[in-house]
């Protein structure tokens, strides 16, 4: 319960930070579709971060998940180029989690981040979780 709880509140620290930066006023747009064990994942969120490692830069990137499909926000958006990925989920149900009501629902696996390179342009991607991750 405790890992659940990290992760919701995760969830809704990142959710109050959006796709911003005062040096960029719009991004590249990223849609697509999230899945895990071949089914599309009920609800979560994904955050693309330039990866500085790879010599990226730039500003977070998020992007809400409902129904498998993700897009990200039509103002605001990701730098292109190499980005660590890290994506949440839930199973969509509203349950009871540690005595008080999450509309979110039980988490469906610990966080899963992978790095991708994303396109230099508006563009869409899959993201599919490993069926092994939990």
């Amino acid at each position: 319960m405790k890992h659940q709880n990290l992760s919701m509140a995760i969830l809704i620290l990142i959710s109050t930070l959006g796709c911003s930066s005062q040096e960029q006023s719009r991004g590249y747009q990223l849609s697509g579709e999230a899945t895990w064990k071949g089914q599309p994942i009920p609800l979560g969120m994904i955050i693309f971060s330039p990866d500085g490692a790879e010599g990226n830069a730039g500003p977070q990137c998020i992007a809400k998940i409902k129904d498998g499909k993700f897009e990200t926000d039509g103002v605001k958006g990701h730098v292109g180029g190499p980005h660590r990925v890290d994506l949440f989920a839930t199973d969509g149900i509203p349950a009871m989690i540690d005595g008080a009501m999450d509309e979110k629902g039980t988490a469906l696996f610990t966080p899963y981040q992978t790095s991708l390179t994303l396109p230099s342009e508006d563009g869409t991607i899959s993201i599919e979780v490993p069926a092994k991750h939990k």
